[in-house]
């Protein structure tokens, strides 16, 4: 038995796909709702192609499409789109209509107490019986217990009113999506128009901000609005609250009882549309068109759009009086078509570099630093996560890189020069080859499975011949290329271990680490560079960034509550004082590679020695290519400074490739 808790938009939708689909007949299925549905309690409206599966299976039940919309005063097309109604009296009718004349679904209007999950089944309890059911497709609104620390959403509000005007007042073709002339009210505030004749239109007030509005102040900006056009009547009326949060759903731990509608998270955050989502959630939870057991969750979304409607639910929800701008302009700036194209996840990267750019750049960026950079709250995968922790007792590890820099830059500044290379340069140079090398040669073992391995390391050695090749044929471009990707891995590496999950701190982080270490050494830099045929201007002017990057670095980790973030922007203040070979190996091999290797150690229950005998061979492997290099290649007219880099960033590439997998597979498993 199929049981279907509640008759809302979400499982009208799968009945109605259920029986177009011919699946129906071979279900025994029982609907619980308590109401009889019969109010037009509410519009939905999307908006596709004519062509389109919704339309196509919706056609009879679509009361109005529009093919032209208002925007900041001017009438355009919404080419190749349209902007379809339906009303939800419409699609309760088709889905009653369905149970009535199909003799295997019944509907009763008992109220559901509870759900247990039982070997057989689960058992659905109402306040009058109860019965077994094989799956269980739940489109109840989440209570408070749910929700848990979500209790403070954000929240779409509104209220409208269906209106007849005696005279001529709208062309019935033609729709108004965002009318700001409208006070704001502490939040972003804006009407819609929805004419059905050059009469009758459904005109709605909708406000975005953490309070919803008031049923007497939404009706007095309404009749304030409307007296404006002349005397009018009001032929209907609705009202409604979305909560505007991407972590507003959630998934039971049983599979067989799958959430729907906005349960499922089918709530398009940043517009509070649902509708297209929740149709193709049942598409995808039809056994005749998908595969059931992969379609629990509602569609799977694009992480940058995840990305983008998080700065702007910042924005709207901490700098609610910023929205009108950002909207007006969006709007005035782009077709409606292709912003509507935008909001459905259809739009193109280039399209969307492109929209951003003519944004008031400096609020995302403002959102960009609070919401990827301040400590992060719950995870997105479900309400009832519990956040992950910022640190914990293992990352004593951070300390050794302050340490560390600490004696280095004593025993600069204390021992003669000449013993400088024995005390401090030797030192390294072993810790290189006993942890820093051998900490990427590992990835054969970690990444891939032994029968494998001849391949992997095929692959390995491609890569490394591959950005050596670059360095022969384009210096300039192959430095740049190991820049960036350090950049990253670097930053990731160190985020991984202070338990912070943030894509684009990562990258900024690395981008940090890699500038404190190279500007205060610049002719070094410059030295070493040159002999790779790369030009390196010598800027002393930069060394004026240096404050800066440390003040940005520790607001970061301060705002992430992060001890060993600090600590490591205290090496990095120590290292300063260093040349730039301590420095760079310091922070490379007792930072960047020892932590690398914990990771890998732990994730793989090995010790250090064993780690160090597997990797013993590639480590000699790395050695080889680095003397082939430096006396038989390129390398031959180059300092041996010179040859270190570019074989290190020939090393490193493939790393890079294999570890950012590893990371991003680990995360995953964290949160599934």
């Amino acid at each position: 038995m199929k049981v279907l808790l509640g008759l809302g938009a979400s499982n009208c939708l799968l009945l109605l796909q259920w029986a177009r689909s011919g699946t129906l007949e071979g279900l025994d299925v029982k609907v619980y709702e308590p109401f009889d549905k019969i109010e037009n309690d509410k519009t939905f409206c999307f908006w596709a192609r004519p062509e389109d599966d919704i339309v196509v299976a919706l056609d009879a039940l679509i009361s109005k499409q529009w093919r032209l919309v208002k925007s900041e005063g001017c009438i355009q097309s919404l080419e190749p789109l349209r902007y379809y109604k339906v009303q939800s009296s419409d699609l309760y009718q088709a889905a009653k209509k369905i149970i009535e004349e199909a003799p295997n679904v019944h509907w009763s209007k008992d109220a559901v107490v509870e759900l247990r999950p039982e070997a057989e089944g689960v058992v659905v309890r109402s306040m009058n019986g109860q019965v077994l059911a094989d799956q269980v497709f739940d489109s109840r609104p989440l209570v408070p217990e749910e929700l848990g620390e979500h209790n403070d959403l954000l929240l779409q509000s509104f209220l409208g009113w269906e209106v007849e005007f005696p005279t001529k007042q709208w062309h019935p073709a033609a729709m108004t999506l965002m009318d700001f002339d409208v006070p704001q009210d502490g939040a972003t505030q804006f009407l819609y128009v929805l004419p059905s004749t050059e009469r009758i239109a459904l005109v709605e007030l909708t406000r975005f901000g953490q309070e919803p509005i008031s049923d007497a102040r939404a009706e007095e900006l309404l009749d304030r609005r409307l007296k404006n056009l002349g005397p009018y009547k009001i032929r209907s009326r609705e009202v409604g609250v979305i909560p505007m949060s991407q972590d507003y759903q959630f998934h039971h731990s049983d599979p067989r009882i799958v959430s729907v509608g906005a349960r499922a998270g089918c709530i398009k955050a940043s517009t509070g549309y649902a509708f297209l989502n929740m149709f193709r959630h049942a598409q995808q939870l039809d056994p005749a068109t998908a595969h059931l057991s992969a379609a629990s969750h509602a569609p799977s979304r694009t992480s940058r759009f995840y990305f983008y409607d998080t700065l702007l639910l910042h924005i709207l929800k901490h700098r609610p009086q910023w929205g009108r701008e950002i909207f007006k302009r969006l709007f005035a700036k782009r077709d409606t078509a292709g912003v509507l194209q935008f909001l459905d996840e259809q739009s193109t990267p280039l399209w969307e570099v492109v929209t951003f750019a003519q944004l008031p750049i400096f609020k995302f960026l403002w959102a960009l630093v609070a919401t990827q950079f301040l400590p992060r709250g719950q995870s997105r995968r479900t309400v009832t996560q519990a956040p992950s922790p910022r640190w914990s007792a293992r990352s004593w590890s951070s300390a050794l890189p302050a340490l560390a820099a600490l004696l280095a830059t004593a025993f600069y500044y204390l021992l003669p020069r000449e013993v400088h290379t024995y005390v401090i340069d030797a030192p390294l140079l072993a810790l290189l080859g006993v942890v820093g090398i051998p900490h990427g040669a590992l990835d054969v073992f970690a990444s891939v499975k032994p029968n494998k391995r001849q391949q992997f390391i095929l692959r390995y050695l491609f890569y490394v011949f591959v950005v050596l090749a670059l360095w022969w044929w384009q210096p300039q471009a192959a430095l740049w290329f190991f820049l960036a990707y350090s950049a990253w891995h670097f930053g990731q590496t160190d985020l991984e271990q202070w338990n912070i999950s943030s894509r684009p701190l990562a990258l900024v982080w690395g981008g940090m680490v890699l500038s404190i270490l190279l500007i205060p050494h610049q002719e070094q830099v410059g030295s070493i560079l040159s002999s790779m045929g790369v030009a390196w201007p010598n800027l002393p002017e930069l060394n004026n960034a240096l404050l800066p990057l440390f003040a940005v670095s520790f607001l970061f980790a301060a705002l992430n509550r992060s001890l060993p973030w600090m600590l490591s922007i205290l090496s990095l203040a120590l290292l300063t004082q260093l040349p730039l070979f301590p420095s760079f190996l310091i922070y490379f091999v007792i930072q960047h590679s020892f932590t690398g290797g914990l990771h890998l150690k732990r994730s793989q229950g090995w010790t250090w020695s064993h780690m160090w005998r597997l990797s013993l061979p590639f480590t000699l492997g790395a050695g080889l290519i680095y003397a082939l290099y430096l006396f038989q290649w390129q390398g031959a007219s180059m300092g041996w400074e010179s040859a270190f880099f570019v074989v290190l960033s020939a090393l490193s590439l493939p790393h890079v490739v294999y570890m950012s997998r590893w990371y991003a597979q680990r995360e995953n498993n964290r949160l599934s």
